[in-house]
């Protein structure tokens, strides 16, 4: 099974939810896996609150 993650585009900052290949690439949910911008350059979306327990 493929884990989901949330990744941003480099180019715009567009968020989507990809899917994570075995050699750490992504699967966007597009229909030719570029973003709406025309970007295919992704990163993985990281919290700056990620782990932290609500209070």
């Amino acid at each position: 099974m493929q884990q989901q993650r949330i990744v941003c585009c480099s180019a715009c900052g567009r968020a989507y939810t990809a899917r994570l290949r075995d050699d750490g690439t992504f699967i966007l949910p597009t229909t030719d896996g570029r973003c709406r911008c025309g970007a295919d350059r992704f990163s993985e979306f990281e919290s700056p609150t990620a782990g932290e327990t609500p209070s």
